[in-house]
């Protein structure tokens, strides 16, 4: 096809054990994995396919969750959407082997139960075999993306991504598009969520929270509105 998944298994010295490649006739996109705990692995991406190794399609871009086990041999797959466009970017692993996949979509039917406007954060929760528990969206009436999805200790989710927004679920906009974090709970509820950027284009990468649970540290790129200069930056936020 276009594009796929395409898995590669190192040893230690680097050197490949095994490659498979996965997906349809359209563009197939790999973009987080995680390890299942009996060995194998759980790949989230997007699909725009419907045939091969995709059972079915929800409408133009879908997320695809992929199981795969130790010798890169599926074991089951999944697309999750509706009828716009849906594209997975990372996903973590639950403390009952689950699993939450993120990323954004536009869709206002199928599997997504609601949509602020543009596009939204959306995030799912599957089980071990790749059924929905729940499904979320974040979001404003402008556009949203999630980049990055991290476990904290005590069994809660940093969500990082990106907002054009100043309402619904946004408190604030700093300028063009800003970093955006929220915190959310096993359920997906909102525990908190921040706002941080300039008067340009500000993307978030990805956050941490330490084990004490004291600081969260967030990382990511800010815009200097009037040059349009782009520098790396870290936030800790206590």
């Amino acid at each position: 096809g276009v594009g796929e998944f395409w898995a590669t298994r190192l040893n230690a010295a680097g050197e490949i054990v095994w490659q498979r490649y996965f997906g349809g006739t359209n563009n197939d996109r790999a973009h987080s994995v995680v390890q299942a705990t009996d060995g194998g692995f759980v790949i989230a991406g997007f699909t725009e396919s419907d045939d091969f190794d995709i059972s079915e399609s929800n409408g133009s871009y879908d997320f695809w969750g992929l199981k795969i086990d130790a010798k890169g041999d599926k074991v089951w797959e999944r697309t999750y959407g509706g009828s716009g466009i849906e594209r997975a970017n990372a996903i973590e692993k639950t403390a009952d082997n689950g699993y939450i996949i993120v990323g954004n979509s536009n869709s206002t039917d199928g599997m997504i139960s609601n949509n602020h406007g543009s596009s939204d954060i959306w995030a799912v929760r599957i089980n071990d075999a790749g059924k929905i528990e729940w499904e979320r969206t974040y979001g404003g009436t402008d556009f949203e993306d999630a980049a990055h999805i991290v476990a904290t200790p005590e069994g809660n989710f940093l969500i990082t991504g990106n907002s054009k927004s100043n309402d619904n679920d946004l408190s604030e906009n700093q300028g063009e598009n800003d970093i955006w974090v929220l915190k959310i709970n096993a359920s997906g509820e909102v525990i908190w969520q921040k706002i941080m950027g300039t008067e340009g284009m500000d993307l978030g990468f990805g956050a941490l929270q330490t084990n004490s649970g004291e600081q969260v540290f967030v990382c990511g790129e800010v815009e200097n509105a009037t040059n349009f200069t782009k520098d790396a930056v870290i936030i800790n936020l206590k």
